[in-house]
């Protein structure tokens, strides 16, 4: 077991303002439970309700845009240009940069459609989980879409066995992880005080009423609007004390919810029904209701909010949409669901549950009993463990990979990743990223001495301490030049400035005089004093890090840090941007220098 926790970066698809999806609830709740093994950091698009909630759980939270490719979710003929064009036009380079400055070990992308961070990861040879929410049709171009999600990603996590079928004879490690809850979260003892809060504000004053609701993040005809609408203007004529609420957020782009608004008014029963806003505290809604219907024309990845209701000790009616199926099984729940489309029958299994208030209750509590049973923590706790242990085996299997290849770049070079914008200092043995190009240019550094490697032989390299725009001990390089309002110049190395007895030292140790610093003389006479180098300098003190060095026989050597590397090929030197005026040639007793830094 390694002396740090594994670093797992997980990538949300999205991040609203005013509401929080179930693909957002199921990776918040996955992260809660991983952050107790694993050092976990959540990248949103945006500012919104998950990233507060993670931000309260202690998950760090980074932000940063990602497209999103619709086209694995609802495939069409055209599904491999419209990957292939996606991969030509979206830079990655934002999310390497990323992944370069935090080092995650792990990688978890969340929906289908959120293909930019697998790509990332795996440029940078980071094993990759893919949380699959979405039902991928069971078409030529689904299991297109299907192939290309495996092609980027080391295991799959599906939140329900439905989810999984169009990966079905890919060869990739597959999971079911049903979603879960904390019991915590779900407190029976507050259900009487919502209950009568939300009621008094339908104006129901007392429990003959019944209140039958639809939730979704968003009212959109996908999520059986029109069908809930429909089975309620059945129920009307004969149940005057039955209310029908919507809880959700009316979508711009689908006016399902305004076209049944007006047909319940049509029909004269504006009074029976009710809408409210979605609300990130969905858990103060369940207990004014006392029916729950999930009518969903499209098969759900697994339906969280029938579960949520279960939770309520509520009665769920629902369609048998993909994902659900896999709910009502075990929960005893076949009889109080139908076909999806079939309005009629919604409103005959609500009738039974209308006219019969035990029964109504009693289906309630063996609700809440089953779904502890089948969905729990306990057993959301046992599915996560064979998952845990495929991502430690694909990091494990990464690592050794990673460490079979060794460093082959000196310390002392700007170095960046083909794929990524991010530019780094190496020092020992850790690359020190340039925060911004304040401080690149403060260094003199230039962007021609920047050597393009590939990001995953960048990522081998720890991540060190930034390089900002300021001179201090915390944010300058190891070493650089410098000089005050004077005329002499300073080497500087760990903040001590040992100054250039002469023009001609300064030359022969093959220094430049565009990467000279101009400083306030004050900061340059604040700090410790060193030797001065002179012609005795090397003889004296020993070679200078990152210098060529040429013995009598034309050996040439790099100092690296405090280890010699020999250089046995010229075109070793010239990808580093350097030439023989570079090379320091040693003198007299300086060769026994170089000899002893051998030994």
């Amino acid at each position: 077991m390694d002396s740090h926790p594994l670093k797992l970066m997980a990538f949300s698809h999205i991040c609203s303002a005013n509401r929080i999806t179930g693909a957002e609830k199921f990776l918040l709740f996955l992260l809660k439970e991983l952050r107790k093994v694993y050092a976990c950091t959540l990248v949103v698009p945006s500012a919104g309700v998950l990233a507060d909630f993670a931000a309260e759980s202690g998950i760090k939270v980074e932000i940063l845009p990602i497209p999103l490719l619709w086209s694995l979710y609802k495939p069409e003929s055209n599904v491999k240009e419209d990957i292939s064009l996606f991969k030509h036009l979206y830079d990655i380079a934002p999310l390497i940069d990323l992944m370069h400055l935090c080092e995650p070990d792990f990688v978890i992308t969340n929906t289908c459609i959120n293909l930019a961070p697998a790509l990332a990861a795996k440029e940078m040879h980071i094993p990759v989980g893919w949380i699959v929410n979405e039902v991928i049709p069971l078409t030529p171009y689904g299991y297109a879409a299907a192939e290309e999600i495996a092609q980027h990603a080391d295991l799959l996590i599906g939140c329900s066995r439905t989810t999984l079928l169009p990966f079905k004879g890919i060869h990739i490690p597959k999971h079911v992880l049903y979603p879960s809850f904390y019991k915590e979260d779900v407190i029976p003892s507050r259900w009487n005080i919502e209950r009568s809060t939300g009621r008094s504000i339908l104006g129901i004053t007392d429990d003959e009423h019944v209140n039958i609701g639809i939730i979704a993040t968003d009212l959109v005809t996908q999520k059986g609007v029109q069908d809930f609408t429909e089975m309620a203007l059945l129920l009307c004529p004969v149940n005057p004390n039955v209310h029908f609420s919507f809880i959700g957020n009316p979508f711009e782009q689908d006016d399902v919810f305004h076209r049944m608004v007006a047909r319940i008014q049509q029909h004269g029963y504006s009074s029976q029904f009710h809408h409210f806003p979605f609300t990130k505290h969905i858990g103060s809604v369940y207990p004014a209701l006392d029916i729950v219907v999930v009518p969903s024309l499209v098969p759900e990845g697994f339906g969280l909010i029938a579960l949520e209701g279960m939770l309520f000790e509520k009665p769920v009616l629902c369609y048998r949409s993909g994902g659900l199926l896999e709910q009502v099984t075990p929960t005893n729940n076949l009889e109080w669901s139908v076909e999806p489309g079939d309005v009629a029958g919604l409103a005959r299994i609500a009738q039974k549950l209308i006219d019969d208030k035990p029964k109504r209750i009693a289906r309630g509590v063996l609700n809440r009993k089953l779904a502890m049973k089948s969905f729990g923590i306990e057993a959301f706790r046992t599915r996560l463990i064979p998952i845990m242990n495929a991502i430690r085996q694909s990091y494990q299997t990464s690592a050794n990979r990673a460490r079979s290849s060794l460093y082959r770049f000196p310390n002392g070079i700007l170095i960046k990743g083909a794929r990524s914008h991010k530019v780094f200092l190496l020092e020992n043995g850790t690359k020190r990223p340039i925060q911004n190009l304040e401080a690149f240019s403060l260094y003199r550094y230039n962007f021609h001495d920047v050597i393009p490697v590939l990001d995953y032989e960048l990522r081998q390299y720890p991540t060190g301490k930034s390089i900002g725009a300021s001179v201090d001990l915390d944010s300058s390089p190891k070493q650089f030049l410098a000089k005050g309002s004077g005329y002499t110049i300073y080497w500087i190395k760990d903040m001590i400035r040992y100054p250039f007895a002469s023009e001609a030292v300064f030359h022969r140790l093959r220094f430049n005089m565009a990467n000279v610093l101009e400083l306030p003389d004050s900061l340059i006479e604040s700090l410790p004093i060193g030797y001065a180098l002179n012609d005795d300098c090397l003889l004296n003190h020993g070679l200078l890090p990152y210098k060529y060095y040429r013995n009598s026989r034309s050996e040439v050597y790099y100092m690296d840090e405090v280890k010699l590397r020999r250089i046995t090929h010229y075109a070793e030197v010239a990808f580093f941007g350097h030439s023989d005026e570079d090379f320091i040639d040693l003198q007299g007793g300086e060769f026994k220098i170089l000899k002893s830094h051998l030994k």
